[in-house]
């Protein structure tokens, strides 16, 4: 095993780890239902939550208190992501749309629409110019965040898409479906179309979370009963396996680690069975 992997799997193996046995230090209660997606500022200070219950919180993590409950949408809001060092968050919804907010006057800034059903994900890109939208009118949308503009429409996944994630030097983009299947997108440097760099299978169920972990050089996959499987660029096949078990049977998604080189990607209903992963590098070495 070379010495990337056995990090990629020491940090798999510490993260089941610190799911099972570290202890919650707070609750966090305000929403009437469902939470569904949460994102921490950059500082650590505050967080917002998305919720089945058609709101956004926005809570201050040190006092343990919610700051403001921004409810716009006319749906559950399934995703939610912040922009602008913290002080903006945009959050997708049931309602077909995603709405851009600015905590600090806890107003809505704009209103984008396109999707034609829910909107299960949303990703902000690294230096904060663009958004994609997962949505289960079988398609990924690209948004302009300056100019409050949809630029481009990704249809080639043929199931409701769920997730999506920037790479780290935001010159890429995965996605994932219903489909069992994870898409990986390049953006070009010119702002143009992006380009379909791979296709990749191999989970036996619906993927419902995909992330980045910080240099982007690997992927891991995760799919109910199966192991963890890592895939190299040249072969795409299998390197190792593990399997890491939930203690409260339900998957964790979207959980990255500052020290492992990988993509997360949670696969399977929710809750889910045992959960495994496969580790693939979404594209060629820049």
């Amino acid at each position: 095993m070379t010495a990337g992997l056995a990090r990629l799997s020491l940090a798999a193996l510490c993260l089941a780890a610190f799911w099972s046995a570290a202890p919650a230090i707070a609750e966090l209660r305000g929403h009437g239902g469902f939470v569904k997606g949460v994102a921490v500022s950059p500082d650590g200070r505050k967080a917002v939550s998305a919720s089945f219950d058609y709101s956004v919180i926005l809570w201050n993590l040190e006092s343990q208190e919610a700051l403001e409950v921004l409810d716009d949408h006319e749906g559950a809001v399934n995703a939610v992501a912040l922009l602008d060092d913290g002080r903006k968050a945009l959050s997708a919804s049931d309602d077909g749309t995603l709405r851009l907010w600015d905590l600090e006057s806890s107003k809505v800034l704009h209103v984008f629409t396109g999707h034609g059903g829910k909107v299960a994900g949303v990703a902000v890109s690294p230096d904060g110019r663009l958004a994609a939208s997962a949505g289960w009118d079988r398609t990924v949308r690209l948004w302009d965040l300056a100019g409050r503009k949809q630029l481009f429409v990704l249809d080639d996944h043929r199931a409701n898409v769920n997730a999506v994630a920037f790479s780290p030097d935001g010159h890429g983009l995965l996605t994932g479906s219903y489909g069992s299947r994870l898409r990986y997108y390049e953006l070009p440097e010119d702002g143009g179309a992006p380009r379909l760099r791979r296709l990749m299978e191999g989970h036996d169920f619906g993927v419902n979370a995909v992330a980045f972990l910080p240099d982007g050089q690997f992927a891991a996959t995760k799919a109910p009963s199966l192991p963890w499987r890592c895939r190299r660029t040249a072969s795409w096949r299998p390197r190792a396996a593990s399997t890491a078990r939930s203690t409260s049977g339900t998957s964790r998604s979207g959980v990255s680690s500052p020290r492992s080189t990988a993509i997360a990607s949670r696969s399977g209903p929710w809750p889910s069975p045992p959960t495994a992963s496969a580790c693939f590098p979404p594209a060629p070495t820049r």
